[in-house]
């Protein structure tokens, strides 16, 4: 095998922290935060607990506030610039 022998990784009783928020700007760039993921995704099927924990800065509640703000200001600058 190119690989090596697939290891026994148990699965977590709890979704694992998310390394993004800690993780270097290489590392986010390179998508190397993700590389014990993607190992555990190499020796076995991915189950619910081993995806990590979304950050606060991707949680539907934050964004819904972006996009309605965003929005609020998009019409704004509509009737600003159609009238």
């Amino acid at each position: 095998m190119v690989f090596g022998k697939k290891k026994i990784i148990p699965v977590p009783k709890e979704p694992p922290e998310n390394p993004y928020a800690k993780a270097s700007f290489l590392s986010k760039i390179t998508y190397s935060w993700e590389n014990k993921l993607f190992k555990v995704g190499f020796n076995r099927p991915l189950q619910n607990n081993d995806l990590y924990l979304l950050t606060p800065k991707f949680k539907e509640e934050n964004n819904e506030k972006h996009f309605i703000i965003i929005g609020m200001m998009k019409s704004i600058l509509i009737k600003i610039f159609t009238i």
